[in-house]
Order: structure tokens, then C-alpha cells, then sequence
């Protein structure tokens, strides 16, 4: 709207010419997984966004916080992608918290991690042709899988000889 006066306007008239063109401030937007998987013992990123209008004040400020899990390092504190350390399997909710100064946003996330199967070929064999061997080995796993279904009775490892020399 164009207003186009032959006098000054009064302070009354200038407040709510103001407030017409002013935009409304808007939360920030967060977009983050709802789940994501990470390696024990790995650094591992989640991928996060956040948009602000820019009002009040073109600044916004983050915070991650862990709602459920054992402990867990965050590099890169307190940035909107920052790196996540954990060294035990588990299954953890991590939350982002996203402010402008006069209004906030916030969001979850479920985080899996899991350490990859352990696995020993057993001690060094010696056959002689036409003998047979028998080979053994053992696994081990922490039973929370990687990706995939939330079930933790959905873990299985599957096993694959190979040879590799001679």
C-alpha cells in the first residue's frame, strides 16, 4: 500500500504504516533425519539443516542435547552439523534446539550405533593333499544392527568363507 500525504504524518500514522510493512518473525525450520546409524568407535555426521527468516535479529543459535542414551562426545559444539563420537552400542534420541533470539524450534532424532562383528579364523592349519581340514572360527556381535529395522532381535550376522592365498 502507497500512502502519498501533503502533510507530516503524526506519530500515530508513522507506527501503523510501520507495522503493515514489517514481516512477521517465523521460527527457524529444522530438517533432520528421523533415525540415523552410526559405528561405535567412528566420528559420523547427521545431517541437519535449519532456515530462518532473519528477524529479529539475522542470528540464530543451536544446541544439541541427548535426551536418552549412555554418553556420547559432540565435536564441533554448537554448530547445526556438528560430529557425534559414541563407544557403545546403544540406541540413543538426540534433539536439536534451534533459536532467533524471540522464537525457538526443536527436533528429534532416533541414533542407532553398533559396532561391526568381531571375528577370529581360528590358529593356522597344515593339510597335506588329499587329507581334509577342518576350519573353525568364532563371531561375536553386539546384536544392534547397523541399519535397517529398530528390532533388536533382527541382528544377524552372516558368515562367508574365502580363500585368500595358495
Amino acid at each position: 500500500e502507497v500512502m502519498i500525504l501533503d502533510r507530516v504524518m503524526t506519530a500515530a500514522e508513522l507506527q501503523a504504516s510501520m507495522a503493515l510493512t514489517r514481516p512477521n518473525n517465523q521460527a527457524p525450520a529444522i530438517v533432520v533425519p528421523s533415525s540415523a546409524y552410526g559405528k561405535v568407535g567412528e566420528w559420523f555426521a547427521i545431517p541437519t539443516q535449519v532456515w530462518d527468516d532473519g528477524l529479529p535479529l539475522n542470528r540464530l543459535s543451536y544446541a544439541w542435547t541427548k535426551a536418552r542414551g549412555p554418553d556420547l562426545m559432540i565435536s564441533n559444539f554448537p554448530s547445526v552439523g556438528p560430529m557425534f563420537y559414541c563407544s557403545t552400542s546403544a540406541y540413543y534420541t538426540l534433539t536439536i534446539d534451534a533459536s532467533d533470539g524471540a522464537l525457538s524450534s526443536r527436533s528429534s532424532v532416533t541414533l542407532r550405533t553398533s559396532r561391526p562383528p568381531q571375528v577370529s579364523a581360528g590358529s593356522d592349519k597344515t593339510v597335506t593333499i588329499p587329507n581334509a581340514v577342518t576350519l573353525s572360527c568364532s563371531v561375536s556381535d553386539d546384536g544392534v544392527p547397523i541399519s535397517g529395522t529398530s528390532s533388536r532381535s533382527s541382528s544377524t550376522v552372516y558368515l562367508n568363507w574365502s580363500k585368500v592365498s595358495g
